[in-house]
């Protein structure tokens, strides 16, 4: 898979769980910041969502 490719298929997975307002996937930086609204947006389901999609989360947490 191209780089884009892999951008975009991780953007809409985890676009996909509840809470999530918006992604931003760089693979070169190995990171996704994605915003929404705490404690909807569960980071387990966040984590299951990159999984699903072929990858792997490394550590999830969330900025106040």
């Amino acid at each position: 898979m191209q780089t884009g490719d892999d951008e975009r298929a991780l953007t809409a997975a985890l676009d996909a769980v509840p809470g999530v307002h918006a992604v931003r996937v760089d693979i070169g930086e190995g990171r996704a910041i994605v915003t929404g609204d705490a404690g909807v947006a569960d980071p387990n389901a966040l984590r299951a969502a990159i999984g699903d999609a072929g990858y792997e989360a490394g550590e999830v947490w969330f900025a106040e």
